[in-house]
Order: structure tokens, then sequence, then C-alpha cells
């Protein structure tokens, strides 16, 4: 997606819908490949499972919330209130503005004390612990990076090796003892 031509098996192209302009359909390689990894491969997310997606007015947290729709999953979202209204009408049932609303409140609320079965977080922050608090039995915590987030700017990568310095530590046996699982992913061209 980002380089002006590639070579690649006929079988793995498909032409663009009439209506997609070129980021439009660069989205669909980016943001739906990581939606999908996040939900299906990693979170292996089945209908009436609940779905936390964090960042939900994101470009990976819309296509998260078309596919979750697809499988028929419950689907609750965080994102700033000005998102809401759209958020809703591209299929997200619970927003919440986690800026205003005390998420993890919420959330319990919404499951009826029970946790989620799976939470997408593009959050390098002292959240992990906190989500992995909302997760169900047998829940999936799926952390994932998008492009954007990846700056090569010192800055950058300051912050994250100090969100990662942060992160709670999970070790086979605590996985195993509170049945839950956490997994990280970064989709990106590998040279």
């Amino acid at each position: 997606a980002y380089a002006e031509y590639v070579c690649v098996p006929h079988r793995q192209v498909f032409p663009r819908f009439p209506w997609m302009d070129d980021v439009d359909g660069a989205s669909l390689a980016i943001d739906y490949l990581t939606a999908f990894v996040c939900l299906s491969v990693l979170g292996s997310l089945h209908s009436d499972d609940t779905v936390l997606i964090h960042g939900a007015h994101n470009s990976i947290g819309v296509a998260a919330i078309h596919l979750a729709r697809i499988l028929e999953a419950q689907i609750i979202g965080t994102a700033p209130a000005q998102h809401h209204e759209n958020l809703r009408e591209q299929g997200l049932a619970h927003a919440i503005d986690p800026f205003v609303t005390d998420y993890q409140v919420a959330v319990r609320d919404l499951t009826k004390g029970e946790g989620v079965a799976l939470i997408m977080n593009p959050y390098l922050d002292m959240h992990w612990r906190m989500n992995y608090q909302l997760l169900a039995p047998a829940g999936r915590l799926v952390n994932y990076v998008g492009a954007s987030a990846l700056g090569q700017e010192p800055a950058a990568w300051k912050q994250r090796l100090m969100a990662l310095l942060g992160a709670p530590a999970y070790t086979p046996a605590r996985l195993q003892e509170d049945n839950k699982a956490v997994s990280y992913t970064h989709l990106r061209a590998h040279e």
C-alpha cells in the first residue's frame, strides 16, 4: 500500500470498487487486514461475543466495527464524543467517551459484570492493566500498533519504550491461572 507499483500473483489482486479513491483502496489492505487479524486470527471473535474496540473512531477501529458486525458480535467502543453519532451509523452499539466516562465502569455495567471476550487496544499506555481486568474468563487482549503510530522521531520511540517498560509482565503461568490471553501485533511490510 506504500508503493507505487507491486508485483503479486494474480489471485491476490482484485479491482477497486468504482467509488473508491486511492486512499480508500489502500485502507482495505492496511486497516481491514489489521482489524481482521486482531478480531479473527488473534482474537478468535465469534457471534454473540462482546468486543471492546479502543480508538473506535480511527480507521482500523471503524474497519473492526464493520467486521465485528459481520461476525454478529456485540460491539462496545471508546472514542471522543464528537465521533459517537458517526460510529453508531457504522454499527457501534455502545459508544463510550473515555475522556468523560470511566470506561471500566461503563463496560462492567454493559456486560453486567461479566467482562468482554475480546479487547482491541491500539494504545501503548497504562491502560493495559485496566483492559486485562475487563476480560471475561477466556478473554483475549489484542494490542496492535497502526502504521500511523510508528513515527521515526526519537520522541515516539522514547514514548513506546516507556510504555513497554510500564507494561505488566504476563507470564504463561499467570495467563493460564487467569484463563486469559494477551497478544501483540504490528502489520507492516517486511523487507
